[in-house]
């Protein structure tokens, strides 16, 4: 993998490598794990995007000169969708232990009538990342034609499909395949 860029924000990195993928590239965000496990999805610190494919590193870094992050989103006043989170990362309630429903607006508490900020016991329980599965991001959609003419492999026997249409079967192994499927594995 090939360093195309660098980011302050993990927002912006995502942004990138989508906006690569959207152009053909197949790009990820990587980041050292300690970086990611002290951060919320609105965080700084360090987030590289990589190419996956040598072949496209000089055109990836001509789509990122062009290209600008959006920020259309007010991250703080951004409402977590805490329902899209795992059952068991519901916080109990610090003054009467009470398990709190998972809701963002919840500001008492059903069982004692205390003050709680159910997101905020989350994020002390858990840190920060286990809010990111609350904010959707919708990611970039893929360009088609440059799809067509992307570098990719069959994922079980690693053929070429460069120049193959969308999905179908490998010609090699007869296994189904979906490019756009395997670009999203390979970002996400």
């Amino acid at each position: 993998m090939d360093r195309v860029g660098r980011y302050d924000r993990i927002l912006d990195a995502v942004q990138a490598a989508d906006h690569l993928v959207a152009h053909g590239v197949l790009a990820r965000v990587v980041g050292d794990r300690e970086v990611f496990g002290s951060l919320s999805i609105m965080g700084r610190g360090m987030f590289e995007v990589m190419v996956l494919d040598k072949a496209q590193v000089e055109q990836a870094r001509a789509l990122l000169e062009a290209w600008e992050p959006v920020d259309d989103v007010d991250w703080a006043e951004a409402v977590p969708d805490l329902s899209r989170l795992d059952r068991a990362l519901a916080p109990a309630c610090p003054l009467c232990d009470g398990v709190l429903p998972m809701r963002a607006d919840l500001e008492r508490c059903p069982s004692c009538g205390g003050e709680v900020d159910v997101a905020e016991l989350i994020v002390a329980a858990h840190g920060p990342e286990a809010l990111a599965p609350c904010y959707e991001v919708a990611p970039a959609p893929i360009d088609e034609r440059r799809l067509l003419s992307a570098r990719l492999h069959c994922p079980r026997c690693h053929y070429s499909l460069e120049g193959l249409p969308l999905g179908g079967n490998c010609p090699e192994c007869g296994g189904a395949y979906d490019k756009r499927a395997i670009v999203r594995s390979m970002v996400e």
